[in-house]
């Protein structure tokens, strides 16, 4: 292999790892959200207000 073909390579990797940390970083983001909601629904039932 020559070092130009991994260099290609090596960016390729680091291109596949960058979106695949922005995916997490997007997952991360969801789920946060989804646990507000689910926290601001459970203290509204405790609070004995309607959904």
């Amino acid at each position: 292999m020559t070092n130009w073909t991994a260099k290609r390579e090596r960016k390729a990797e680091v291109k596949a790892l960058k979106r695949l940390i922005a995916a997490d970083n997007m997952t991360r983001k969801e789920n946060a959200r989804t646990e507000t909601e689910l926290a601001i629904a459970r203290a509204m039932i405790r609070a004995g207000k309607p959904l």
